[in-house]
Parts: C-alpha cells; sequence; structure tokens
C-alpha cells in the first residue's frame, strides 16, 4: 500500500469509512509529512496535535470523517484567531463558517496553511512568515494569497486544504456567520 499521505482525499475518506485505514494512524502520518516536508516550503504555518486529535475523537460521521485537511490562516478556529499572514491575531479564537462545515462533515484540522499579508496578493511572498515556495520547487513562489493550501496539497502534507480568493466581501461575511 502507498504511504497514507500520498492517498487522495477520497481515497482517504474511503479508507477511514470502510475501516482499512485508522483515522489516528493518518492524522499522526500528516503531522509527521509536515514535519518531513514544511521546512522547506513554509506551506503549514502551524499545527496543533492536541486541538486535531480532540476533533478526530470528537468527529461525527459524515464524508470527511477523520480525514485531516488545512485551513487557510483567515479563519477562526475555536482555539486560534486568524492572522492573515500578520504576527498578530485579526480576530479571537471562534468558529467561522468555515470550520463548522468541516468539523460537522467529520473533517480533523490537522493545521493552518501559510496566507500572503491580509490574505491578498498574487505571490505568497509578502506574509509576516516568510515566502510559501512551490511543491515542485521550494526555490520558486507557491503562489498566491492561498499559496499556503496549495504548496501543502501539491507536496502531500494534506490531501486537501482551504483557499480563498481573498476577496474581503466574501471572507468578512464567512467569518460573521
Amino acid at each position: 500500500m502507498s504511504h497514507l499521505q500520498d492517498l487522495s482525499l477520497l481515497d482517504q475518506a474511503a479508507g477511514v469509512a470502510d475501516g482499512s485505514i485508522d483515522p489516528s494512524e493518518l492524522l499522526r502520518a500528516t503531522l509527521e509529512r509536515i514535519e518531513e516536508r514544511n521546512p522547506a516550503l513554509n506551506a503549514v504555518v502551524a499545527t496543533f496535535p492536541e486541538e486535531s486529535e480532540r476533533m478526530l475523537a470528537q468527529a461525527p460521521e459524515g464524508p470527511l470523517r477523520g480525514v485531516p485537511v488545512g485551513v487557510k490562516d483567515m479563519f477562526q478556529l475555536p482555539w486560534r484567531g486568524p492572522r492573515d499572514g500578520t504576527e498578530n491575531e485579526h480576530l479571537p479564537p471562534g468558529e467561522s463558517y468555515v470550520y463548522r462545515q468541516l468539523r460537522d462533515a467529520g473533517a480533523v484540522i490537522g493545521g493552518v496553511t501559510h496566507c500572503h499579508w491580509n490574505g491578498g496578493g498574487s505571490t505568497g511572498s509578502a506574509s509576516d512568515y516568510g515566502p510559501v515556495g512551490s511543491a515542485k520547487n521550494p526555490e520558486h513562489c507557491g503562489g498566491g494569497s492561498s499559496g499556503g493550501s496549495g504548496s501543502s496539497v501539491g507536496a502531500s502534507m494534506f490531501a486537501g486544504a482551504v483557499g480563498t480568493d481573498g476577496a474581503r466581501e466574501h471572507r468578512g461575511a464567512d467569518r460573521r456567520a
């Protein structure tokens, strides 16, 4: 069998659902892959194993039950406010619409992904976290404000990650929901 992190999101979800993949093992493999590959890319800016394990323990049955995903640094999580690529939280911790949708689908948030400063930009290089590299070539730009999400999936750290188009009107509406 291939490495769990090399499976697609659908294959990970199907494996958890049919019992061929232990979701605790999948989360462990995800965190190990992030530790292994992220230093060269800077795609994942924060992990929180205890919170991820808590989400896994409480995961309802759903289409993504037990599957770790990344979330762009623009959404409130109960344990971390969004920083939008800056050093400071722009909102306090909370439950954004994106968080609730992922939680209700049974997904496990495995980390927060890199975000271009204030969620806008086309390079992913202007961020208090430093630049994000491409999964194909870490010395090249990871691309756009969702470069961390794209790069983390491209490097098989996550099988899926949330990104946005960065439009403030849409994002602001999501945060207040």
